[in-house]
């Protein structure tokens, strides 16, 4: 589940017709080939009680037992990825049994505005070494999950 936006300034909450966010496909992106996730709001006509399943991890909005970094975790292959991340995370817990779910309301918020900070690719892009690197963990991540297609 992705967390739902809020902004710095100017802040509404969501309207009682909207609920939380469940996660989604968007696209494949042209410049990696890998998916990207968007998301779209439960309506209130929609609505449910109980965590319900889903096909999609957010690894800014994720809780569960420690038994799941032990089996899944990080590894040394894509320790300096943005995108790929959640991809590659979500490939392992479905490889070793475990079922995501999301929370049937909205439980946290995200400031998703980038304008005022810099971005991951703009805080790494002029360290050619780390490029290199993180081309290497992108890589590792599309044989990886893409060996059982």
């Amino acid at each position: 589940m992705y967390p739902r936006a809020y902004k710095i300034e100017g802040y509404e909450p969501p309207t009682e017709l909207e609920g939380p966010l469940a996660m989604c496909f968007k696209e494949f992106s042209k410049i990696d080939g890998l998916p990207r996730f968007s998301s779209r709001i439960i309506k209130k006509e929609d609505f449910i009680t109980k965590p319900f399943i889903s096909h999609f991890w957010a690894a800014g909005f994720s809780f569960s037992y420690g038994t799941l970094v032990r089996d899944c975790g990080y590894t040394d292959e894509v320790d300096d990825v943005f995108f790929g991340e959640e991809l590659y995370l979500m490939y392992k817990f479905f490889m070793h049994g475990y079922q995501l779910y999301a929370p049937p309301k909205t439980l946290a918020y995200h400031l998703w505005e980038r304008a005022y900070r810099k971005t991951y690719k703009e805080d790494h892009s002029k360290d050619e070494s780390k490029r290199k690197r993180q081309l290497k963990c992108l890589e590792h991540i599309k044989q990886t999950v893409l060996s059982d297609s």
